[in-house]
């Protein structure tokens, strides 16, 4: 009964290697021991709005789990609140600097609020923020609950056999091996040597946007979006179409100025669906799904199914879209990984060979892509969809090989900044793994081994 303050008498809570942990942490610190500020709100039917539409309004964003790709926030797939919740949830609102551990559903991710991200951002309710006394605290914290010790001692409190939450009282309580000084400003250094890549990516993303506009000769474009408008009736009848969002006169000129400067890609005949097989924790072949294409770089979050499955296989090249969901629909990625990967039928495939798909996918992405695929989203939050039918009457305009392959560089760039900022995460949680198992000196010879590496690989 020894640390068990609520009664627990679960198998779940007592697994060995939790039980291990514990033991070999006692007399270290407690979670609770380096938190300066924590919070966690509970929102009440909060309305999510489109992020084109909320930014229109400077409505507040709202910050979800699906944003989060540890340690990283995918800004870019936030959405928006009424401004009323900004008002009514105070505590909600994040900082620069603090700690994000999801507390509730899968609650394995972990971000840390980077400088320069959006003021007025709300957090949700599935996430626990907090601030620490000292900076190292939140590297060492970072860290410890992404590697496998702080993973399984987190996972042993989680409660609710639906859907799965961990207490602030139970995460305070979580113990923290307690090192040397020296220890925990190496961890320190290479957390934050892996957050400020964030920055460098950052860039990159700034770079391929403002490529895309140049390219496009629509880089001083600012859309027509008056108040009132007037539809053709010939229109309607066309399209079939009879909410008055989809003729806003914005769409119609980017359509235009697309015609008037370029050659149009057709999508026709190249859509395919994904299938939507059986899928867990086991299996041989991975999905992705929908709310994957935030970032299908870390196949540790995806789930997997049978080979004997009818599944839909995916091909280099293809270019991926969510088309179901709110917050993730609208997300595009190339798909360009080895081995055999399958997708659900929530994700439309564009599979062609005319186009560099990563310069398809840029587009897509981009502001343009986004308005044309905002244009053709139906329904109601919660239950949107984009359909195959749809996506086929996107116009592409069709560049030059050479300005094309500009996009696959700079996607390549990103990805590299991306897996140095990866490497020198796991260094610093595998540092924390090995003090903890073995000790602080072999944690500093590992230290020895792989610094004149890491750095190499990140300069």
């Amino acid at each position: 009964m020894s640390e068990n303050l609520t009664g627990r008498f679960d198998p779940e809570y007592f697994i060995k290697m939790a039980v291990r942990t514990s033991r070999a942490l006692e007399g270290g610190h407690r979670l609770g021991d380096f938190v300066q500020d924590g919070y966690r709100v509970v929102y009440e039917n909060t309305k999510a709005i489109p992020r084109i539409e909320g930014e229109e309004l400077s409505l507040p964003y709202f910050l979800q789990s699906a944003d989060i790709t540890t340690p990283f926030i995918d800004e870019a797939s936030l959405v928006c609140v009424p401004e009323a919740e900004w008002l009514r949830y105070p505590k909600g609102r994040i900082r620069e600097g603090e700690l994000l551990i999801e507390v509730k559903g899968k609650a394995e991710k972990i971000a840390v609020v980077p400088p320069n991200f959006p003021a007025k951002t709300l957090v949700t309710g599935t996430c626990f923020k907090l601030t620490t006394k000292q900076l190292w605290q939140r590297s060492l914290l970072a860290a410890y609950l992404i590697g496998r010790h702080g993973k399984v001692l987190k996972d042993r409190l989680k409660t609710n056999l639906l859907v799965a939450y961990i207490a602030k009282d139970d995460l305070y309580r979580i113990p923290v091996p307690k090192f040397s000084s020296s220890l925990n400003e190496m961890v320190h250094e290479f957390v934050e040597a892996s957050l400020e890549i964030r920055g460098q990516i950052l860039a990159k993303q700034s770079e391929a946007e403002l490529c895309m506009l140049e390219a496009l000769d629509l880089k001083e474009w600012t859309p027509a979006d008056p108040l009132t408008y007037t539809g053709r009736l010939s229109d309607f009848a066309l399209e079939q179409r009879w909410d008055a969002q989809f003729y806003r006169p914005k769409f119609n000129d980017l359509t235009r100025l697309h015609k008037e400067k370029f050659d149009l890609f057709d999508l026709k005949g190249l859509l395919l669906k994904g299938r939507t097989v059986p899928y867990s924790s086991e299996g041989d072949i991975p999905i992705i799904r929908s709310g994957d294409l935030t970032d299908i770089e870390d196949e540790t979050r995806l789930y997997k199914s049978n080979s004997s499955e009818p599944i839909f296989y995916l091909e280099k090249g293809d270019v991926l879209i969510s088309s179901i969901g709110f917050g993730s629909i609208g997300k595009v990625h190339v798909f360009d990984k080895e081995g055999k990967f399958g997708t659900v039928s929530e994700v439309t495939v564009i599979r062609q060979t005319d186009l560099n798909p990563y310069y398809l996918a840029a587009y897509l992405r981009s502001e343009l892509g986004q308005l044309q695929i905002e244009r053709y989203i139906t329904g109601a939050t919660g239950q949107l969809h984009l359909y195959p039918r749809d996506v086929e009457k996107f116009l592409i305009p069709i560049l030059s090989k050479t300005e094309q392959q500009k996009f696959e560089l700079l996607h390549n760039e990103a990805r590299k900044l991306k897996t140095s900022s990866g490497t020198l995460l796991e260094a610093a949680k595998r540092v924390v793994e090995i003090a903890i198992e073995d000790g602080e000196a072999t944690a500093f010879t590992y230290l020895g081994q792989v610094r004149e590496v890491i750095y190499g690989a990140t300069t």
